[in-house]
């Protein structure tokens, strides 16, 4: 993308639970690659009822100089495990009801993630994300422009649900939140809140902005999260584009300060 910022595929990158899941590309400054615990740029996952499924790698394609294509299953799914055995498949239940209260709720965020670190560490408890039956596949595809990544996602499903393009880096790195005049910096910044397509999520340490923009037929029904977390098994910030469609497509911008 310039001489100092480029885009980088890396299949193996990822700590926590992201190690074991297939993730989409990764920004790379000045050498650094700014993976953490983050998914990566346009990396779908799907929700239907409450289970949430994540993807697992199945190919990738250059397309052209500046183009790409990778396709995911989505056939994994969380499971927990508390002192190196697997838990009740209830308890990824209970999880995910949490997960939902947890997301409602964005000022009170900071301190459950305090609380949900301590009980994690007291039951020397762990997520993983493991294989499952799928629920489908998406095919992802990118073109480099400029400063921008365009990405179109289309997803061939067994089951209605929800669309989500995750596009994260480290979690360390990007600690600065601005949307319109409202600023907030590391553990100011919310897990997940929706948020407005002005939002933009800063590096003073890199130098860098990230961005996005939904575009295409659907862009009106799409809704925009932004969010960090940086804690136990934790280091991701970015955003996420949600929608019912099977289809979206979205520009992702990255920006000098």
């Amino acid at each position: 993308m310039s001489d100092e910022v480029s885009l980088v595929h890396e299949p193996g990158a990822g700590e926590g639970k992201t190690a074991r899941m297939g993730k989409g590309l990764f920004l790379c400054v000045r050498g650094r690659m700014c993976a953490g615990g983050s998914a990566g740029f346009g990396t779908p996952v799907f929700r239907t009822g409450r289970q949430t499924f994540f993807p697992s790698l199945v190919s990738f394609a250059r397309t052209g100089g500046q183009s790409g294509e990778l396709v995911f299953a989505l056939d994994r799914a969380l499971s927990w495990y508390i002192a190196g055995k697997k838990a009740p498949a209830c308890l990824t239940g209970i999880s995910e009801l949490l997960v939902e209260v947890f997301m409602r709720h964005a000022a009170h965020q900071a301190r459950l993630l305090k609380i949900h670190d301590r009980i994690l560490s007291f039951l020397a408890a762990e997520g993983r994300i493991l294989p499952v039956q799928g629920v489908g596949s998406c095919r992802v595809s990118f073109h480099l422009c400029g400063p921008d990544i365009h990405f179109r996602i289309k997803g061939f499903m067994k089951a209605p649900g929800r669309l989500l393009a995750l596009n994260e880096a480290d979690g360390s790195s990007f600690d600065l939140l601005r949307t319109g005049d409202r600023v907030r910096q590391g553990s100011r910044i919310p897990a997940w809140e929706e948020t407005g397509f002005d939002t933009e999520l800063e590096s003073s340490r890199l130098g860098l902005g990230l961005s996005l923009r939904p575009e295409g037929a659907g862009a009106g029904s799409s809704s925009l999260y932004c969010g960090r977390e940086v804690g136990r098994g934790l280091n991701w910030a970015g955003f996420a584009l949600a929608g019912e469609q099977p289809v979206m497509s979205y520009r992702f911008g990255i920006h000098a300060l």
